[in-house]
């Protein structure tokens, strides 16, 4: 790639991973989004669901809890001026 991947690219390999079911991919997108420090809920939204989906609760329940803590409360449903 001629550019660093972002936020966004992250989480989009991320949920490509998730719909073809590729565990090993999964977790490395995983941990290069949450290395960006998210600032978007989607991504903890995301990977807190694939937690959910393979019954790690502890690390969706933790996930889920770093959603709400970011200062960007809601990506959809935004209004753009």
């Amino acid at each position: 790639m001629p550019f660093e991947p972002d936020e966004s690219i992250w989480a989009a390999l991320l949920e490509a991973c998730k719909l073809h079911n590729q565990p090993s991919v999964t977790k490395l997108a995983a941990l290069r989004a949450l290395d960006m420090k998210p600032i978007r809920t989607g991504t903890y939204a995301l990977i807190s669901n694939i937690y959910a989906t393979e019954d790690i609760w502890t690390n969706f329940a933790s996930y889920k809890k770093l959603r709400r803590s970011t200062k960007n409360k809601n990506d959809s449903g935004k209004q753009l001026d």
